[in-house]
């Protein structure tokens, strides 16, 4: 079905090309850019229009975050539950793989949990599970499922990460993958300022401020 649509959208397009070029062979320049502008925005909004056209000619799935909270564990670690919102493209379903791979960014990870003791560590993998397993925080992306056609899906991420002395949580980074094979990854930022750093309206004025001197 995709490929036969796929072959019709080549066969309109290429007719429309042939018989435009053959009306703007005697056209002046005005016409000539009217007639680009207007091709520009039909496309547009044949994208726009019909979402399923993307999919065929890009990845199927788009990906954001959709809700994020932490959880204290200990004094040194706190669990990071993020929420993705998964969207299909398609007019087919597309499975998820199941599993994920997470990294933190190495600025928000100070090793606080490699000074836990034994106990502390067991008690902390205990509070983990539940988190992982409690029914708000379901489904999970290391799970096997579908994202229906043109449908979406809202899979958690819960993990384990360091407590920041500073405040805030930190920038973790999602990969996962469609059954398709195609890969997918996720910045979610940190919340609060790192140490040191200025605040976005001192930093935007500081760059004016460079530009500035060297005009």
């Amino acid at each position: 079905m995709l490929r036969l649509l796929r072959d019709l959208l080549v066969a309109v397009a290429g007719g429309f090309v042939t018989a435009l070029v053959g009306s703007l062979a005697q056209a002046d320049l005005n016409v000539i850019l009217a007639a680009g502008i207007g091709v520009c925005l039909l496309l547009l909004l044949t994208l726009v229009a019909v979402p399923g056209i993307a999919g065929v000619v890009g990845k199927p799935l788009t990906v954001k975050v959709a809700d994020r909270h932490a959880h204290p564990l200990n004094y040194a670690a706190e669990t990071a539950a993020l929420q993705l919102l998964i969207k299909n493209r398609r007019w087919r379903p597309v499975e998820l793989s199941g599993g994920f791979g997470l990294g933190v960014n190495s600025a928000d990870n100070p090793m606080r949990r490699a000074g836990l003791t034994e106990q502390e560590k067991a008690s902390l993998v205990q509070k983990l599970g539940y988190e992982r397993e409690t029914s708000h925080h379901q489904p999970s992306l290391r799970d096997r499922a579908v994202v229906p056609a043109h449908g979406s899906l809202s899979p958690w991420v819960v993990t384990d990460v360091d407590r920041l002395p500073s405040g805030g949580h930190p920038e973790i980074t999602i990969k996962f993958a469609d059954g398709e094979g195609n890969q997918y990854a996720l910045v979610v930022k940190r919340q609060g300022r790192r140490p040191g750093q200025l605040p976005w309206w001192r930093r935007l004025w500081s760059r004016a401020c460079a530009v500035a001197r060297m005009i």
